[in-house]
């Protein structure tokens, strides 16, 4: 009566092509697995074992897998292909490879770092991927495939099979690119407040060296100032009475 049709070899290629979409997004096995019982259950289908979901759900990750390899690949040359295995090579008068020192944050906000970090972005250039690489390719895929790639050392990242191995390294430059223009940007920023800061600390410094000198100035000028009003009412040398609170060569070197 609840008119369910067993669940057969025809449903589970079905329910594959249907999760193989899905799996381009997200490869997630609770989503995936909680989206294949949806599907069974609108379309009536007595749901198989938990072991058959599974199996399922690990084809759609595997096809959708080698279609977001196949969409970063199929564009690359042999020159872009032998640019990627240069970056798995050891940078010149270095213990590293490139790929390893192109990952390197910059430390400091100094001109050093940012000529350095600007080197950086110069040879990720050189790589020179095919315009709009990746883009048909959902984001979440494509970062969680360049994050998987920065976690690896180089050596494993050789082993790969070519496919897997130069859409990795093409998702890794991608992602990268990107991150070291994030990057320069904000180390721009740093060092103009690291200098700004630094000029205002300066100038704070300088007027208050200065403000003690006009301050001096001041109580002298107003010593001056009561000493030739005295002067003037009680008829007395007015230049005796400027030289009375300090010299006249010392009055001297203050005007000037």
């Amino acid at each position: 009566y609840l008119q369910l049709a067993p669940f057969g070899l025809s449903d589970f290629r079905a329910l594959v092509r249907e999760l193989t979409e899905l799996a381009q997004q997200t490869d997630k096995g609770l989503l995936l697995a909680g989206q294949a019982l949806e599907s069974l259950r609108q379309k009536r289908r007595i749901l198989p074992a938990l072991s058959v979901i599974d199996r399922a759900c690990s084809e759609a990750i595997a096809r959708a897998n080698r279609r977001v390899y196949r969409a970063l690949v199929e564009p690359l040359t042999d020159s872009h292909r032998a640019k990627l295995d240069e970056l798995l090579k050891l940078k010149a008068g270095s213990s590293i490879t490139w790929l390893t020192w192109l990952r390197q944050a910059p430390l400091k906000p100094n001109s050093r770092h940012m000529l350095e970090h600007i080197e950086r972005l110069k040879t990720f250039q050189l790589v020179d991927l095919p315009e709009g690489l990746g883009r048909h390719i959902h984001q979440n895929r494509l970062l969680k495939l360049a994050r998987e790639g920065g976690q690896m050392t180089p050596k494993d990242l050789g082993k790969f099979e070519p496919q897997r191995r130069y859409a990795t390294l093409a998702a890794v430059v991608l992602e990268s690119t990107a991150t070291v223009i994030d990057e320069l940007v904000d180390l721009h920023d740093r060092i103009l407040v690291k200098l700004f800061s630094g000029a205002k600390h300066k100038h704070q410094q300088q007027f208050q060296k200065q403000g003690k000198a006009i301050n001096d100035k001041v109580r002298l000028y107003s010593r001056i100032g009561q000493a030739l009003l005295e002067a003037k009412e009680s008829g007395s040398d007015p230049y005796a009475a400027i030289e009375a609170g300090r010299s006249w060569d010392e009055f001297t070197e203050s005007v000037c």
